[in-house]
């Protein structure tokens, strides 16, 4: 009984705190598209390899302080992962293209395919809503599930043995530790999320190393 009553817990919460982020989370792709064609046009028109600085210097600024600050990136890696892949893997080439110094008829070209893909991703959102927030809500809820049942199954066993063990009184411990870990797991994940967030253009690096803490962690104690 209990197990069930945590699952219906956790859920709930995950349906209370995610409804808020999810309403402040509403993404003008289109603006955010429309933005960077029309910087990345002016830059790529006044693009000169002499003096190729400048043209980098605002590509990357598109790249990281409008297409990731506006948070376009997450909203869009939402609605289509695949796009928004194709999306960065363009912004790189275009911009190493720029550092390099290519030829101006070489960038331009990388840029219109850039920009062709970016009028893609905008007309996402001109069209009614078929992913979003209560698709991210229910991808959550199953990785929820599916973890919370793995959680159930290891409180339940070890419940299991404490009471064949002869040692039933100490059963309130295992409840006492799924009660403190609740909080603090939503507590951490706030913490991470707000961490990410104000990461900014730092956004990647946070993320890969909070990946490779992940793996550090299962590669010691998988």
């Amino acid at each position: 009984m209990i197990p069930r009553r945590l699952l219906a817990f956790l859920l709930a919460v995950l349906a209370i705190l995610g409804t808020p982020s999810g309403a402040a989370a509403a993404i003008d792709g289109a603006a955010v598209a429309a933005e960077i064609s029309r910087r990345g046009d002016a830059a790529v028109a006044a693009y000169d390899p002499a003096n190729r600085l400048a043209t980098a210097s605002e590509l990357s600024s598109l790249y990281f302080a409008v297409f990731e600050g506006s948070s376009m990136e997450v909203d869009l890696g939402i609605r289509s992962p695949s796009l928004k892949n194709e999306l960065e893997v363009l912004f790189g080439v275009v911009n190493g293209q720029a550092m390099r110094g290519v030829a101006a008829a070489a960038l331009q070209s990388s840029w219109l395919a850039l920009r062709d893909r970016l009028n893609v991703a905008a007309a996402l959102y001109g069209t009614p809503e078929t992913d979003g927030f209560l698709p991210a809500l229910l991808k959550s809820a199953l990785i929820l599930i599916r973890e919370g049942v793995e959680a159930m199954l290891v409180v339940s066993a070890l419940t299991a043995y404490l009471r064949r063990a002869g040692a039933a009184d100490r059963v309130w411990v295992l409840y006492a530790g799924v009660g403190v870990a609740i909080p603090l797991s939503l507590l951490t994940g706030w913490a991470m999320t707000s961490a990410i967030r104000a990461a900014g253009a730092s956004r990647a690096v946070v993320e890969g190393a909070t990946m490779l803490l992940a793996a550090g962690k299962y590669s010691v104690n998988p």
